[in-house]
């Protein structure tokens, strides 16, 4: 089975706001008030929100790949 790490671009904004949205709903709303869940989701998931994160040359999104198929994504942050 092959894991493949792929960068994210600018062009894939739609498809890390889909899987981003995704998995900390799947992870995380459960535990939470449904109202302010959905609002924090809407707030730290937007596409202008991603979109800037994508910008900063400090943080680098990535999706995750296992035998072809996208399976996650991670965000790696480098300094302060």
């Amino acid at each position: 089975m092959i894991v493949i790490y792929e960068k994210c671009s600018d062009a894939q904004l739609n498809d890390l706001v889909e899987m981003a949205k995704k998995t900390f709903v799947d992870a995380f709303a459960a535990d939470n008030d449904p109202k302010d869940f959905s609002s924090y989701i809407e707030m730290a998931f937007s596409k202008e929100k991603l979109l800037q994160e994508l910008k900063n040359p400090k943080t680098t999104f990535y999706f995750v790949y296992w035998n072809n198929d996208r399976i996650g994504y991670f965000k790696l942050n480098e300094g302060n």
